[in-house]
């Protein structure tokens, strides 16, 4: 519970460039966060007044607990959610586009999101433009689940922000075998 108030009330610590960008602050490639408190602060507050600040839960659900346990590997959960959404079943087979999919996703989370896929679209784009608007596509589908979910909220800090939340069809079953699968990896 203590890290999510961590990601809630200092997320500068924790943002993902593009939403210190945002912010029109342009870090030197030296900058780390901790060095200069005042400056922190600051960037703590800016994001605080640009994403807002909802009220956690007393005791975590379930469902709660698992979003916590997948904040490390969020990136990886951001990107399969939008190879669903893609739905071409080319990207986990054809050998440039598992490579490209190897730096963020291990085997076997490819195979598994090949028997979720439904596979009805063809490739469309190349395998490093797969990658990004993916992540871009699963980024935005999980900015619309967050909206009723805090936790989730909190953890988004760390995915570059999205111009808009999209509701895409993405089953229920899915999201959720993706979550036990990515949490798998920490107990």
């Amino acid at each position: 519970m203590l890290r999510m108030h961590r990601y809630l009330w200092t997320p500068a610590r924790y943002a993902h460039s593009r939403w210190l960008t945002r912010l029109g602050f342009a870090p030197a490639a030296k900058w780390r966060y901790g060095a200069n408190p005042p400056l922190d602060r600051c960037l703590n507050q800016a994001l605080q007044v640009r994403r807002g600040t909802p009220r956690l839960p007393v005791t975590l659900s379930l469902r709660q607990q698992r979003m916590v346990q997948l904040a490390p590997r969020l990136q990886a959960f951001a990107l399969a959610t939008g190879l669903l959404v893609l739905g071409c079943n080319d990207y986990f087979l054809l050998p440039d586009y598992r490579r490209a999919l190897l730096h963020l996703l291990d085997d076997g989370l490819i195979w598994q999101l090949f028997g979720l896929c439904q596979g009805n679209h063809r490739a469309l784009f190349s395998p490093t433009q797969t990658v990004e608007i993916a992540l871009q596509l699963g980024t935005a589908v999980l900015t619309r689940a967050a909206q009723n979910d805090p936790v989730l909220y909190a953890l988004l800090i760390t995915l570059a922000p999205c111009e808009r939340a999209l509701w895409l069809p993405v089953p229920a079953l899915a999201m959720n075998l993706l979550e036990r699968t990515l949490c798998a990896d920490f107990r």
